[in-house]
């Protein structure tokens, strides 16, 4: 029994090693999905490479490369979780780039009152927030709150999420009044015809939210050709029309 259990094990990762072998694993920050999905249709169909996609917390994503997760390559939400890697000896050297600079935005999916007067509103109750210790958005938010001296009060109503796709979900079902998201989020909002009221948090209450993308061991070239095309002036050009500020 032992011996079927070792060759049906073989036969799997030599399946999965063929059917790999055209694709590339992405590992995402969720603030950035929906221009990832824009990215990668026009990466597919550039180069023909499938590519699949992971969306979580840069935090969480960190995480589960440590852990031995597949992926090829790393867009995270910061500069943290990528020097990180590097120091570890996990990522292919001299990859890191900045690839966008994100902005944060209150959001409530109301618009009978500006986020700005909800946020101090006795009956807002929730506030929905990415977990700062795992999310860039996260800290930005938390960082936003304590310059504007609301911290101490609102800390009550607090509501961390796992991800910014989170606080999204949060805000749209109304199971919170407001929720810090990025531009990119609150832009694909007004898309769909239901934008709500937002307030772009000014840039002096938080420290700049640099997103950095690398390549993870072992080298790929098809990772390479990402990360090539990722910087370049056709997509850079899609990232800032998304929202983004451009490195």
């Amino acid at each position: 029994m032992r011996w079927l259990q070792v060759s049906l094990l073989l036969v799997f990762m030599l399946f999965e090693s063929t059917a790999s072998a055209n694709e590339i694993r992405i590992a995402v920050a969720s603030n950035f999905a929906y221009t990832l999905q824009k990215i990668n249709a026009r990466f597919e169909k550039s180069f023909k490479h499938k590519v699949l996609a992971s969306i979580a917390s840069s935090g969480q994503i960190y995480a589960q490369i440590k852990q031995g997760a597949g992926y090829h390559v790393f867009l995270s939400a910061d500069q943290h979780y990528p020097s990180l890697l590097e120091k570890e000896n996990l990522t292919v050297l001299g990859t890191k780039v900045v690839y966008a600079v994100g902005k944060l935005v209150l959001w409530t999916a109301g618009e009978n009152q500006t986020p700005q007067e909800l946020l101090t509103q006795p009956h807002t109750q929730h506030i929905a927030i990415a977990n700062p210790h795992t999310a860039p958005y996260g800290r930005a938010a938390q960082s936003a709150l304590q310059q504007l001296n609301l911290l101490p009060q609102l800390k009550e109503k607090l509501v961390y999420a796992e991800s910014l796709a989170q606080v999204f979900q949060f805000v749209q079902s109304r199971n919170a009044e407001l929720g810090f998201i990025s531009l990119s989020q609150l832009n694909e909002v007004k898309k769909g015809g239901k934008g709500g009221s937002s307030w772009i948090i000014p840039q002096n209450l938080y420290a700049p939210i640099v997103q950095e993308a690398v390549v993870l061991k072992p080298a790929r070239p098809e990772s390479l050709t990402y990360l090539e095309f990722l910087k370049s002036p056709e997509i850079q050009s899609l990232i800032e029309a998304d929202g983004y500020v451009l490195p």
